[in-house]
Order: structure tokens, then C-alpha cells, then sequence
């Protein structure tokens, strides 16, 4: 036993020494509230973002600011202090996949997961909440994580790119499992899930007729409701504004179809099959 002990310092001193620079790295002078930071994980190009100021930012962004300058960062605080509480205030969510939730009609996105929403309302600790009119670009994509010989696990990746600051966000938004087969020895091909193409042309709706509103607004400063609801219920149908009844119907059918909860466990049936005939209502009226 007493072999061992005098080998004890030699396997400590190495390991002090790698948390001792570890720790001098992540300290330092908060770039944004002057105050002295020690062990904080987060920091972007110009030096270390102490706790405190990390709080007042979205948490969704703070991996983004490697490689920012403190002028992006204070930039990013000043805006989540004057718009975030605004934001968070008149959510009313319309839709949601994962831990991706929207509100189509006020045309913003929250990235939280359920425990920060309620009755589609946010709560007070949900500070990633972005403006449609602030996206430069999105997407979503898909990451195979397992597969068997009917089926494939896939994690989904949601890529915001905002407008002001410029910064790029990366997050998991959750998972399913696709159908699949086999195309031969080494290839299995699958769909995207059904439940995301729907969210996806949701989506969609909500950016086009967010900027329509934003464009019509700034030009004749009004905008209708009847107006707002139809140029979402055309996006969800994916349909032009020249559709025929027999189309709508057609697309209403293949969408019902798709998200019945004999084919669809995993998403709530009920509530895309309301969203479905109150869009299919919307457009029917529209054509008389």
C-alpha cells in the first residue's frame, strides 16, 4: 500500500495542473459587464461572458459566439432586453414539432422545451424566442442515428441564421423513427417523417405570410385577419392562389390520411385534423 502512496503525487500534479489552466482559460474580465469571471464556459472572440451577462441572452445562442466580437454579443443582449419580454408576452403557439414551437399569426418561433410552455403560453424562463422578420435563413435536417431492416432513428436539426446579429443557431429539436427498406446489401432508403413535412409546410406559411403582412403593412399600413388565416390555410394545402375545389379536397384527403392515429402514433391526431379542416373551410369559402 505504501508503494502506491508515493506514486499518489505523480498522478495528482499532472491533474492540478490541467484544471489550474483550465480554470485560467474560462477567467478572466467579463467583455461585457467589466466584472471579474472565473471558470465560466462561455466566451467569444474578444474574451470571456461572465454568468451573469450569459443569463440575459438566449441559451441557444451562446454556443454560437466563439467566434463573434463583444460587439455582437452586446448587440444580442440589447435586443433580448427590449424585444424578448414583448415577445414572450403576446406568444400564442399555433404549432410545434419537437422543441420547435410557433405562432403563426404574430409570425415568431421559440426554441423551449414543454416544460416551458403551458396552454401555449411561454413561461418566464424562456428567452429563445426569435421574430420571423429577424430570419435571414432556416432549414431543417435529418441525422440517421440507427437502423434496422423496416425501420430508421433519426435526431432532427433545426439551422436558424438570424439577420441582427448575424449569428448562426444549431439545435436539436428531437427524434422519430422513419419507415424504411432495403434498397440492396449496403443502402436502406426512408422517408422524412410525416409529422415534419406537415410542420415544414406550416412553416413555411408562417414566413411567407409574415413578410407578405410585413410588406403590405408598410405600404398601406393594414392588413386583414381573413387575410392572414388564408395565406396560411394555402401554404398547409400547398396550394397557389389559382386553386380549384376538386384540389383542396384531393390535398385535404391525402393530409387526413397521413396523420390518422392508426398511421401516426406519435404526433396528436386530433389537433393537425382540426388544423386540417378549419384550413380546408378557410379555402372552400374563399372560392365562392
Amino acid at each position: 500500500m505504501t508503494d502506491y502512496l508515493r506514486y499518489l503525487p505523480i498522478l495528482i500534479i499532472p491533474l492540478l495542473i490541467f484544471i489550474t489552466c483550465k480554470l485560467i482559460r474560462s477567467s478572466g474580465t467579463c467583455i461585457v459587464c467589466k466584472k471579474l469571471a472565473i471558470g465560466s464556459p462561455y466566451r467569444c472572440s474578444d474574451g470571456v461572458i461572465c454568468k451573469d451577462c450569459s443569463q440575459l441572452m438566449p441559451s441557444s445562442t451562446l454556443r454560437s459566439l466563439k467566434m463573434e466580437p463583444a460587439s455582437t454579443v452586446k448587440r444580442l443582449i440589447d435586443i433580448t432586453r427590449s424585444n424578448i419580454p414583448r415577445y414572450r408576452k403576446i406568444f400564442d403557439e399555433t404549432s410545434h414539432f419537437g422543441n420547435i414551437h410557433i405562432d403563426e399569426r404574430n409570425g415568431l418561433i421559440a426554441l423551449c422545451s414543454n416544460r416551458e410552455i403551458k396552454d401555449g403560453k411561454l413561461k418566464s424562463s424562456c428567452k429563445n424566442i426569435f421574430s420571423v422578420l429577424n430570419v435571414q435563413d432556416c432549414n431543417f435536417n435529418i441525422k440517421t442515428e440507427s437502423s434496422s431492416e423496416n425501420a430508421v432513428k433519426v435526431s432532427i436539426h433545426f439551422i436558424l441564421v438570424l439577420a441582427e446579429p448575424n449569428i448562426t443557431i444549431k439545435e436539436q429539436i428531437g427524434h422519430a423513427t422513419c419507415n424504411a427498406h432495403r434498397v440492396d446489401y449496403e443502402h436502406i432508403s426512408y422517408s422524412e417523417p410525416s409529422a415534419l413535412t406537415l410542420f415544414r409546410s406550416i412553416f413555411v406559411g408562417m414566413l411567407r405570410q409574415t413578410w407578405e403582412k410585413y410588406d403590405y403593412m408598410q405600404s398601406h399600413n393594414f392588413i386583414s385577419p381573413q387575410a392572414v388565416e388564408l395565406t396560411l390555410s394555402r401554404a398547409l394545402f400547398m396550394v397557389d392562389e389559382q386553386y380549384t375545389l376538386n384540389e383542396i379536397k384531393r390535398q385535404r384527403n391525402r393530409l387526413i390520411k397521413a396523420f390518422h392515429p392508426d398511421s401516426n402514433k406519435d404526433i396528436d391526431a386530433t389537433k393537425y385534423t382540426e388544423k386540417i379542416n378549419n384550413a380546408y373551410k378557410i379555402l372552400k369559402d374563399n372560392l365562392r
